[in-house]
């Protein structure tokens, strides 16, 4: 708190009188002031699904919620008080603007109830590398229009499982892109798209196939921050490199063939299998980790090859 200048206090469940000591110890002990409290409400509870919240593709009633969030911040929070202390702070100093090249790729991202998880940062990255992004649904879309690579990013795609399996075009034409040598690159849900199959429950729902492997649902969670290093020479990087991300999943893959190729050495977290992450099949590859593009040149590296496949 050494560096905070306000402090809201949040889900409180205490007598109205307790309320005020603690905010006169806070400004007394602290010297830093209470701008609010914002009581205990469900109401207000976000819903959550085994890997944390429900996306909000799929919460119908989120705008409500977050009008009604709003409503109870502006009841409970002295907003003019907040923006007199912001206005007392000093400045953030200013970020270096990062040029944005011309746009000379397009690149198709999976985005809909199976497939939602990504970084905004890692999208902004790819376009100012000079990327045009191209939004598909791999649910309901039967084909993916021109591109020079596709980015398939995390979400629940066990939980849609049977509308997935239904798309055979779709199935069939990224499994077709992919044997074409187009840059494909995918994380947690996308890698299991790419699995011959996703069981889950009693269900087993057939997926791509491009890797000759199957996933799994399970009750253990697998929750890392990850590193290691880049072995192999990928679409993302060249090898040698060092990698941070994390991974976050109740599933595994199974049935590895022994001849698989890996891009990833993992020091922490466990990847795929025995602590080795990214799969390498053709021009794809599809680890279990997420990876922010900006710690890295991964998002140039990534352009370049799509603008290389436009070439072909």
């Amino acid at each position: 708190l050494s560096s905070a200048t306000a402090i809201v206090v949040f889900d409180f469940l205490i007598f109205l009188f307790l309320r005020f000591e603690i905010e006169l110890v806070l400004l007394q002990s602290l010297k830093i002031p209470v701008v609010g409290s914002i009581p205990k409400n469900p109401e207000l509870l976000l819903e959550s699904r085994h890997l944390g919240l429900i996306p909000v593709t799929e919460n119908k009633s989120m705008r409500n919620k977050i009008h009604l969030i709003a409503k109870k911040i502006s009841d409970y929070i002295d907003i003019d008080k907040l923006i007199m202390i912001c206005n007392k702070t000093s400045s953030i100093s200013n970020l270096k603007n990062k040029k944005i090249k011309k746009s000379k790729t397009t690149i198709a991202v999976a985005l809909d109830n199976s497939f939602n998880f990504y970084y905004h940062d890692n999208l902004e990255a790819l376009k100012r590398e000079g990327a045009k992004i191209k939004y598909f649904s791999p649910i309901s879309d039967l084909k993916i229009s021109n591109c020079d690579g596709i980015y398939l990013g995390g979400g629940f795609p066990e939980v849609l499982g049977n509308l997935l399996q239904k798309n055979q075009k779709m199935k069939k034409m990224i499994k077709n892109l992919a044997e074409k040598e187009i840059p494909i690159y995918a994380e947690c849900g996308g890698l299991m798209y790419l699995t011959k199959s996703i069981g889950y429950g009693s269900k087993k729902y057939t997926m791509v196939g491009l890797f000759d492997a199957e996933t799994k649902m399970t009750k253990k969670m697998t929750l890392n921050y990850t590193e290691g290093k880049i072995k192999s020479n990928c679409i993302i990087s060249p090898k040698s490199k060092n990698l941070r991300g994390h991974e976050f999943h109740y599933s595994e893959i199974n049935t590895i063939p022994r001849d698989s190729k890996f891009a990833y050495k993992l020091s922490i977290g466990n990847g795929i299998k025995n602590k080795q992450d990214g799969f390498m099949e053709y021009n794809t590859l599809a680890s279990y980790g997420h990876l922010y593009f900006d710690s890295s040149d991964y998002a140039q590296r990534f352009v370049e090859n799509c603008v290389r496949m436009s070439r072909r």
